[in-house]
């Protein structure tokens, strides 16, 4: 394994550690805001396996991770009730702990009897219509047992403890697991890379789970914590193993059936570029999936918030805090991709686009930050082309906020220019700013790469990576001369056409 990957791999190891950890600091203050947090969490992981496996299944023949998506939508649907009807949340008046415990045990056994049946899938066509109502008349009979008919047995008792029916059931769950293990380890083959292993150990992780939730007699106990604390592992190792077989499978297939003959070469390109396309048209779909999700977590973390601040000490206060803040720079992400998705597959068709124009706009939309930071922006007449007028809009836009927000002491003076060459207009946007190491030149073009932290400078790391496309989508290039601390000098060039 290469340096660079055993690297990566410890970081997320550390940055998994950091977040139990601050999950652990938080129950030992507020439970209830542990308990929400974590399961907010675990619902937004679960309703992402569903997007991605939904969006995703075009590209694979293995219906494995279709099954377990389809499922996950309904088990997330479930989850979230369970969060809500957790002692304290006020959401169901009326009812003891007993209700969030029997959600959780019926949560349980739709998970681990959907991973049993699942491999029953591999390789195999389904019956998504199918596969939805069987999902939906199961989830709907747990609902109705448990709120209407009330004939679901009794899980846990306040003041006593869980009952026989459900340490019983954490038992049963486990050994269903253990089965769905078994199946899959027998057709293991059918798997590439690590995805087996992850779903092994998200499995294990559930079993472990299990266990834990057969012993605590409090929920707001240790041992209802760490089940909680396993459960996330568990959901998250099946969102990973879904990112290898999703996003690594169609490229290998692809590539596995290339052939020498030029005839098979070129229906290999145009399968590849649709293969792209089709991607590409994937992470537009798939990040807007997931916003809404997000959406519903920032939500109830501004509820709990609210509802409960006088109830949270200083600690609680900011480590709220701290989770709403995550959750809008990640929608601000999803949002930034969204973009970045959208230039190769929704760009306009080119027209006679006068840049002039094209530079006013940009500039009334930077006119808060132009005004907040003193700026000067100057520039040289500017020529008209053949361009997607709304793609250039955002290529100069985000030329100047960076220049603009990347700035000095000293109040900011940008300048644009443009100098027709042979075959086509080379523009350059020079600033005064803080400058930018040389070995970085290439760096700053590819998505999500920044080089300074969120508290110094914000953003997504996005912005530039856009400029790029938008640029190659014209057929033109982007790049970058700059002199630590002298300021940067971003130039592209846009064909005639």
């Amino acid at each position: 394994m290469p340096k660079s990957r055993i690297a990566k791999n410890i970081l997320l190891v550390l940055i998994g550690l950091i977040c139990i950890a601050v999950l652990y600091i938080i129950s030992r203050s507020n439970y209830l805001l542990f308990h929400s947090i974590a399961e907010m969490f675990a619902v937004v992981v679960i309703f992402a396996i569903f997007a991605i496996a939904w969006n995703s299944r075009r590209f694979s023949d293995n219906a494995y991770f279709l099954f377990i998506g389809i499922a996950c939508l309904f088990i997330g649907a479930l989850e979230l009730v369970h969060t809500l009807a957790y002692r304290g949340m006020g959401v169901f008046p009326g009812y003891g702990s007993n209700l969030a415990t029997q959600l959780w045990i019926a949560v349980r056994y739709l998970e681990s009897l959907s991973l049993l049946i699942a491999p029953l899938f591999i390789q195999r066509k389904i019956n998504i219509k199918l596969v939805f109502a069987v999902y939906f008349v199961a989830t709907a009979l747990i609902i109705l047992s448990i709120f209407t008919w009330n004939i679901f047995p009794q899980c846990y008792i306040d003041g006593v403890g869980l009952t026989p029916f459900k340490v019983i059931s954490e038992y049963v769950i486990s050994l269903i697991l253990v089965g769905a293990i078994s199946l899959l380890l027998a057709q293991r083959r059918k798997f590439s890379g690590n995805v087996v292993k992850f779903l092994v150990a998200s499995m294990l992780a559930s079993i472990a789970s299990e266990m834990f939730f057969t012993l605590y007699t409090d929920v707001y106990g240790v041992n209802n914590m760490i089940g909680h604390l396993l459960q996330i592992v568990a959901f998250y190792l099946i969102y990973k193993s879904l990112i290898e077989i999703a996003l690594a499978e169609p490229y290998q297939l692809l590539f596995h059936n290339l052939k020498k003959s030029e005839t098979e070469l070129k229906q290999t390109v145009g399968k590849l570029t649709r293969s792209n396309a089709d991607l590409t048209e994937f992470a537009y779909v798939a990040s807007h999936d997931l916003q809404e999700p997000l959406r519903m977590v920032s939500s109830y973390l501004q509820l709990i918030e609210r509802r409960y601040r006088d109830k949270l000490d200083n600690d609680g206060i900011e480590f709220m805090t701290f989770a709403v803040d995550g959750a809008n720079r990640m929608q601000k992400m999803i949002t930034d991709l969204l973009i970045f998705s959208r230039v190769g597959t929704r760009g306009k068709p080119f027209a006679p686009t006068d840049c002039e124009i094209i530079l006013s706009q940009a500039l009334l939309n930077l006119e808060t930050s132009i005004q907040e930071s003193q700026a000067v922006v100057t520039h040289d007449p500017l020529p008209n082309l053949m361009a997607d007028s709304t793609q250039m809009v955002q290529l100069f836009q985000n030329l100047i906020g960076n220049a603009i927000k990347f700035r000095k002491a000293q109040a900011p003076q940008v300048h644009i220019s443009a100098r027709l060459k042979a075959d086509d207009w080379e523009f350059s946007v020079r600033d005064n700013g803080i400058g930018i190491e040389p070995h970085y030149y290439e760096r700053i073009f590819v998505v999500f790469q920044r080089l300074h932290g969120k508290g110094e400078y914000p953003g997504t790391g996005i912005g530039l990576a856009v400029c790029k496309k938008v640029v190659e989508r014209h057929g033109g290039q982007i790049w970058v001369e700059s002199e630590p601390g002298q300021g940067s000098t971003f130039s592209f060039t846009i064909p005639l056409g």
